[in-house]
């Protein structure tokens, strides 16, 4: 039984420590934010690339700065309590998750599902909807 507890506890550091690596910093986003997009793209437009051929949308879109547009269609705080808003889709899990920096609540909270927004972030590829990080609202 213990055994089977400190297993689960490495998973567990395990995974918030993988979620950690993955969020955005202050210092990313304004890296970004000064950056120019390599492309701008409805967030629907890209979501329908990567279901398509994901090998292809990395290859054009990952590791890249881009504006995605589209409608909020939810707003939250990811697992390591960074804001996001979800931008284009219609259900769950899909369209573009952006999170953004501790330092943009104030712009997020302000944001409302429905509003058309067009968000800059560096594309972190498909997982499980299109992931973009240190985000900035344009």
């Amino acid at each position: 039984m213990k055994k089977a507890i400190s297993i689960l506890g490495v998973i567990l550091v395990l995974c918030v420590g993988l979620a950690a690596a993955g969020c955005s910093t202050e210092s990313g986003t304004s890296d970004v934010a000064a950056e120019a997009a390599a492309y701008t793209v409805s967030a629907n437009k890209i979501y329908a690339a990567y279901r398509k051929n994901e090998v292809a949308a990395d290859e054009k879109y990952k590791d890249k700065v881009i504006v995605v547009t589209g409608k909020v269609t939810d707003i939250g705080k990811d697992i390591v309590d960074s804001p996001y808003l979800i931008v284009g889709g219609t259900g769950m899990l899909d369209g573009c998750q952006c999170v953004f920096a501790d330092s943009a609540v104030d712009q997020i909270a302000k944001a409302a599902k429905g509003d058309r927004v067009s968000v800059k972030g560096t594309c972190v590829g498909y997982l499980g909807m299109v992931e973009l990080e240190n985000c900035s609202l344009q």
